[in-house]
């Protein structure tokens, strides 16, 4: 994690990274030799459920996405991309994957599969979630190393902190590295996300 207060240059930091990544001498004609797949969290993303994981998937999808969170191009074309992708990323779990990612994303979902998750309470759907995000990225570490850049995280919210609390164990058993930046907020659920790293994960984190 990168923590400081606003305008200590945690944003500028992240950007010489990714462009130090982007320049890898390891680099071939085949592209980059890891994955970097980045979201930014805007002030309105307390408000926005799952919102960093939302980021995190258009950005590995490529959909355009306005300042309001609205996706584009249209619907219709979104959902195809990402069934798409998943076939091709996991077959044997992309149907099952699905409608968890692509409610995520906000994404309309056939009426049977909304009246399943209907039934679910609020911790059995947050474990569905960490599961199919974890299963997606795995799959995409098990390809070529994974960074996850997350930005201003103080502005995440609680339940993409707690999303991405439940997918911190895979750091232990595949090559993704989770960056993040954030200010020194205590109220806020990524100082929360913090004390929980610290804490449950201290041989893999630092700041």
């Amino acid at each position: 994690s990168v923590i400081g207060e606003v305008g200590v240059g945690k944003s500028r930091l992240l950007r010489e990274i990714q462009a130090q990544y982007l320049l890898a001498p390891q680099n071939d004609a085949q592209g980059p030799k890891f994955t970097w797949l980045s979201s930014n969290t805007l002030e309105t993303g307390e408000t926005l459920r799952y919102g960093c994981f939302q980021a995190l998937l258009r950005n590995a999808l490529g959909v355009p996405i306005t300042c309001d969170h609205v996706i584009t191009p249209d619907v219709g074309s979104t959902s195809e991309h990402l069934a798409h992708y998943l076939s091709h990323l996991i077959p044997d779990q992309a149907e099952w994957a699905y409608p968890y990612l692509a409610k995520i994303l906000g994404l309309p979902i056939p009426n049977q599969i909304v009246e399943q998750l209907s039934w679910m309470d609020e911790e059995s759907l947050l474990w569905q979630n960490a599961r199919t995000v974890q299963t997606w990225l795995s799959a995409l570490a098990d390809q070529k190393p994974l960074l996850l850049a997350f930005e201003d995280l103080h502005w995440m919210d609680s339940a993409s902190a707690r999303l991405l609390e439940q997918i911190m164990p895979a750091v232990a058993h595949k090559p993704i590295l989770i960056l993040s930046t954030f200010r020194p907020e205590p109220e806020r659920p990524a100082w929360r996300l913090r004390e929980a790293a610290r804490s449950t994960y201290s041989k893999y984190y630092t700041e």
